[in-house]
């Protein structure tokens, strides 16, 4: 069965100085097969007050294989670079809005295959796997690069899930019309941000589903291969969840939720340091970390209190 003809499509990268990410992920966006009767463009957001991206973007333009665009976001934060790129894709009329972060790189079929599985399932968001790795040479130690937190999770290609996030997805114009504005600025320096998008999108009615075969690949910087980065990641993640559902939910339905994953997330912690102490394995143990710093984080979001790990002393893309 064929896609329908003259689908136009935008690619959108967030970026904050990060240029050398930037250039890997644009290359391998350039290799990409196009699916067959769609138009591709894609749209870069420097969120860089040094506008470093600008700069080195207006070299690569004219060499581009693709419709190549750039537009500036002053306003730091990860919210207001989203926004702008799904303002530019609404103002722009196109049908389909796919994100990817800027230190990724995508495979070449990585389009089609979005595009394959939401003509097949008619779905209003397509999401798929980002594949992390530490890269060989930066040594990290065997019990952290092994954590669940760094392994890609699998699913069924076309199966229904209830989250998706922004390094590999793409999005239906329906969806960003009916939520907009589609990235809520609670998130703008703590991140989860499309987390919440997806708990809005699922409670509207709109569908997700996975596509195994979109893949994205990204190498982890080496400062993340430390048990403080893990614990503050673990806090992050649990804190943003909450604030989204407090968001999203009246009291009577937020609070008893919230309790249920205390509980669910507290109990896969102490399984985790069980088996970590029962078999002395540091990763095992270093899990359980992870899942009680979310848990902390599930308990403070609950509250109001958020982290804010992409605050402007860090990259926010």
């Amino acid at each position: 069965m064929s896609q329908p003809a003259n689908i136009r499509i935008v690619i959108a990268i967030c970026t904050a100085g990060r240029l050398q990410g930037l250039h890997e992920c644009l290359t391998s966006v350039a290799a990409i097969t196009v699916p067959e009767g769609a138009s591709v463009q894609l749209l870069v957001i420097d969120n860089d007050p040094q506008q470093r991206a600008t700069a080195m973007l207006a070299e690569t333009v004219p060499h581009y294989p693709l419709v190549l665009t750039s537009c500036s976001e002053l306003r730091r934060g990860i919210c207001y670079a989203r926004m702008k790129a799904v303002d530019y894709f609404l103002e722009a009329g196109a049908d389909f809005l796919a994100f990817i972060d800027d230190d990724e790189t995508v495979c070449k079929e990585w389009l089609v295959e979005l595009m394959r599985v939401q003509h097949v399932t008619a779905a209003d968001i397509v999401t798929g796997p980002a594949y992390e790795y530490f890269e060989a040479e930066h040594k990290v130690p065997h019990w952290i690069s092994q954590m669940q937190l760094f392994s890609p999770r699998s699913r069924l290609s076309a199966m229904a899930c209830s989250m998706a996030y922004t390094h590999n997805i793409l999005i239906a114009r329906r969806v960003l019309e009916a939520l907009h504005p589609a990235f809520d600025l609670t998130f703008n320096t703590s991140g989860g941000e499309d987390e919440f998008f997806s708990m809005r999108a699922i409670k509207a009615g709109f569908q997700i589903v996975w596509c195994e075969e979109a893949k994205v690949a990204s190498a982890f910087p080496p400062e993340r291969a430390t048990l403080r980065w893990v614990l503050r990641r673990g806090y992050r993640v649990g804190s943003s969840w909450s604030v989204g559902v407090r968001l999203l939910y009246a009291r009577k339905v937020a609070w008893p939720r919230l309790a249920l994953f205390v509980v669910l997330r507290g109990g896969r912690a102490l399984r985790a340091l069980l088996k970590g102490v029962l078999l002395c394995n540091r990763t095992h143990l270093a899990d359980g970390a992870f899942y009680t710093a979310q848990t902390i984080g599930t308990i403070a979001g609950a509250f109001g209190l958020q982290y804010g790990e992409y605050a402007p002393k860090e990259c926010i893309a």
